[in-house]
């Protein structure tokens, strides 16, 4: 049971989950279509909303840079999409356009799908001089031209984010060739669109499914859970991903894996998401199945300064290679959830631990299949400041390395070693055997 957590984890990408250590330690770590394609194209996660039945609540609106929300709340934002079919890019074809107002101004995001997709993303420096990934798809606006702050390629479908935009209704794509095509936006409000799907499982979460478009291939998937959202607000960043089993026009089904990076609730930037494999496009949908939901907190570097950093810092003399000690360190013990380390042993392949997870939380989820990240390194505070030396194994030399301010040095036994809560992983199964947590039912 465990592996299907670890396989589900596997699926959110990369660059969200790694863990940097370049001197200090960081924390780097799609509906239906009646006769149509089908592109689940985000999975956001929001606890703000407490659904009580799905048939009352009003109707919902995906707001890019905002997230999903609820017609009915008096911050209600703006939000116009594309709802004509067909329209093409060059070889790509436009699945969804999306425009809304947040607190920086107009915010655009772009799904195509299509031969002519840009996997690799010219690299610019932002403001703060981050490395930032850009596309080459630009949105061309009263003759100015404006590029994407994001974009992500899965399967086939590339997605684009454009913040800061001017309000305008008729924009204008441009591809990398030079190709270009004008889309309408209407008001979502005038569509038959953007309504609630949902289903409720446990005792107090829910999933909702939004489509996005008129070519109804877009959705947005929203998972309610008070429990992660009480422990997002402690994290750096939060994701949720779902296992959909997708039942078509013709009876057969096919899955289908997404994840999507959640802050605070929020969809953060709503380019991000998966395509169901091309052979499952333009077989139309009856249902969305969810099978199993996993949600994975990613903590930021431990900083003993930070007066309301909800976890422990635990320290312990680095053993001898191949002995270990046993302990009992309590990690994170908030909100119902105790992570303890037991025993930690110092293998070939470095630190290994023993690790326990205690729930008495009301939104209990699979005891069974759960995953602590720790980090190690040693901490010391020079001038006011936090440092962070992360170490790594080095086979060559069959010891613990760390990389500090006077370069590579091997750590010996003896030595104070700091470890820290870095992630917490868990999932929410059916309660039954060979069961599903609900079907979204579309026809």
């Amino acid at each position: 049971m465990k592996d299907r957590l670890f396989d589900a984890v596997g699926m959110i990408d990369g660059r969200y989950i790694d863990e940097a250590h370049d001197g200090a330690l960081a924390e780097a770590a799609q509906k239906r279509r009646l006769r149509g394609r089908v592109l689940l194209a985000a999975a956001v996660l929001a606890a703000a909303l407490c659904i009580v039945g799905f048939a009352a609540a009003g109707r919902l609106y995906f707001a890019p840079g905002v997230g999903i929300v609820d017609e009915e709340s008096a911050a209600f934002p703006q939000v116009w999409a594309c709802y004509d079919e067909g329209i093409k890019l060059g070889d790509a074809i436009i699945d969804a356009v999306v425009l809304s107002e947040d607190e920086e101004g107009y915010t655009m995001n772009i799904w195509l799908y299509g031969a002519k997709l840009y996997p690799e993303p010219r690299i610019v420096t932002d403001e703060m001089g981050n490395e930032t990934p850009i596309s080459d798809v630009t949105v061309c606006i009263d003759g100015e031209e404006y590029s994407a702050q994001g974009s992500k390629t899965s399967k086939g479908v590339s997605a684009y984010v454009f913040k800061c935009l001017p309000k305008h209704f008729s924009p204008t794509l441009r591809d990398r060739e030079g190709n270009e095509t004008t889309v309408s936006l209407i008001s979502i409000g005038e569509s038959q669109y953007s309504y609630i799907r949902g289903i409720s499982f446990g005792k107090d979460k829910a999933i909702t499914a939004i489509p996005l478009s008129g070519s109804e291939n877009v959705f947005t998937a929203q998972l309610t859970d008070p429990l992660t959202f009480t422990i997002a607000q402690e994290t750096q960043k939060t994701y949720a991903s779902c296992t959909w089993l997708i039942t078509h026009d013709d009876g057969q089904t096919s899955q289908l894996e997404l994840s999507e990076m959640v802050i605070d609730g929020k969809l953060q930037a709503g380019f991000s998401g998966s395509a169901l494999p091309q052979d499952s496009r333009d077989r139309g949908i009856r249902s969305l199945t969810a099978q199993m939901v996993v949600v994975s907190h990613n903590f930021a570097s431990y900083n003993p300064l930070l007066i309301d950093d909800p976890r422990q810092f635990c320290t312990f003399n680095l053993p001898e290679p191949g002995e270990g000690i046993d302990c009992d360190f309590i990690l994170y013990g908030h909100h119902g959830i105790v992570c303890r380390v037991t025993r930690i042993d110092y293998t070939e392949q470095g630190l290994v631990y023993t690790t326990k997870l205690e729930n008495d939380s009301t939104s209990p989820f699979s005891e069974e299949m759960y995953e602590f990240q720790i980090s190690a390194g040693i901490l010391t505070i020079e001038d006011g400041t936090t440092q962070q030396y992360g170490l790594t194994f080095d086979p060559s030399i069959g010891t613990l390395i760390s990389q500090t301010r006077d370069g590579v040095s091997p750590i010996a036994p003896g030595t104070e070693i700091g470890i820290y809560l870095r992630g917490l992983t868990y999932a929410y199964l059916p309660e039954a055997p060979a069961a599903d947590l609900g079907t979204i039912s579309f026809k």
